[in-house]
């Protein structure tokens, strides 16, 4: 029976591990690198609670959008209610008004029409029907047809000459003459500024944007005053240049449709109806229409 040294027995079992580690090394020399270890559980945990607080964040941003967008619908519902309402009172209000023949009233629910702010386009169209009817219903306890008389002062000519006023003012509606008594009107004008007789016109002008016929004129013989009142001056305006300017903006204030304007311009001379806009031929001016 044969026994071995310590030294021996350590050598022996060493042998084996040295040669098992050459194999490794050599077998290593052909294969891939070994992937590093993976990061601690520590920085693991710190990544995924980041990920889920940011994912909390974005589902709180949606919730408060989604509350902002639900308050915003509650709040124009709430606003289609309201004008709804306004425009049904209006009308009845209306009714009223126009057969009592109030024209203040009328002329109140008009404002409060015009006012009315909506992107609804139903409610944008009851509330122009409705503020046409009472526009028309103003229209026609004012009359259909209106005459005013406006009283010019003298001339330079006539001062000269010393010439005298003979027509009195009785009131806003009536002059009086020395020898011809007293004559009525639907309005009378003194020498007065263009605004103030404009603004008895300016209804019309909405008539005429509403779809109606509006005729304005001027009569009188030969020097009363009808070319300043209807032109006026670069200074003072006429009725026919601020008529034309309420046309541009009410066109322009139409809410849910769109407006064309076309304009032609004609003579009435010896009989024969001239239009003034037409170009002219040849050096010739133009003929009758």
């Amino acid at each position: 029976m044969g026994l071995t040294s310590p030294a021996q027995s350590r050598n022996t079992s060493r042998g084996p591990s040295r040669s098992h580690s050459r194999a490794c090394s050599l077998h290593g020399a052909d294969t891939p690198e070994v992937p590093p270890p993976a990061l601690p559980v520590e920085s693991a945990i710190d990544r995924l609670r980041g990920a889920l607080e940011r994912a909390k964040g974005a589902g709180l941003a949606r919730d408060v959008l989604l509350a902002k967008a639900e308050a915003l619908l509650r709040l124009k519902e709430s606003q289609r209610q309201a004008l709804q309402a306004m425009i049904a009172k209006a009308s009845g209000s209306f009714e009223r008004a126009r057969r009592l023949g109030d024209a203040d009233a009328l002329k109140q629910i008009k404002e409060q029409l015009a006012n009315l702010r909506t992107d609804d386009p139903v409610q944008l169209r009851e509330a122009e029907q409705v503020r046409r009817r009472v526009h028309n219903a103003l229209e026609d306890i004012k009359g259909h047809l209106r005459v005013f008389c406006r009283v010019r002062p003298l001339s330079d000519k006539e001062r000269a000459m010393r010439d005298e006023v003979v027509v009195r003012m009785a009131d806003g509606m009536r002059i009086e003459l020395p020898r011809n008594g007293v004559f009525t009107f639907d309005g009378v004008f003194g020498p007065g500024s263009q605004e103030e007789v404009f603004e008895e016109c300016k209804d019309l002008v909405q008539s005429a944007v509403d779809g109606h016929n509006v005729t304005i004129f001027a009569y009188g013989q030969t020097g009363a005053g009808k070319t300043y009142t209807l032109y006026g001056t670069p200074e003072q305006e006429g009725i026919a240049g601020r008529a034309i300017t309420e046309v541009f903006k009410l066109v322009d204030g139409l809410r849910g449709s769109k407006g064309i304007v076309s304009a032609s311009m004609f003579e009435l001379y010896r009989n024969r109806l001239v239009d003034l806009l037409r170009k002219e031929r040849r050096g010739k001016s133009p003929g009758p229409c």
